[in-house]
């Protein structure tokens, strides 16, 4: 499911990828490491994908949960800027 909504996004198929992005999200084990890293990158995906087909406001809770979850993160992660630069487009 991580898969394709990323193939879905970057083959600008929004809808698609807002699906395969809200039942990866069902997955949810607590113990599974990749959770860690798709989690975060699914947030700001969602974000993209909300852009894309119009809805703005749930966008910006994406981003917004994005930053704020990730309050302590390294000021230069590169995610985090993405994050920043959603939020400030947003």
């Amino acid at each position: 499911l991580w898969f394709q909504a990323d193939l879905a996004l970057r083959a600008g198929r929004h809808a698609e990828a807002l699906a395969a992005l809200e039942r990866h999200a069902r997955l949810y084990l607590p113990q599974v490491m990749w959770r860690s890293w798709t989690h975060p990158r699914a947030l700001l995906m969602e974000a993209r994908c909300r852009e894309a087909l119009g809805d703005v406001a749930t966008a910006r809770d994406a981003v917004a949960r994005l930053l704020g979850e990730w309050a302590g993160a390294d000021a230069d992660a590169p995610l985090l800027a993405d994050a920043r630069a959603a939020a400030a487009r947003l």
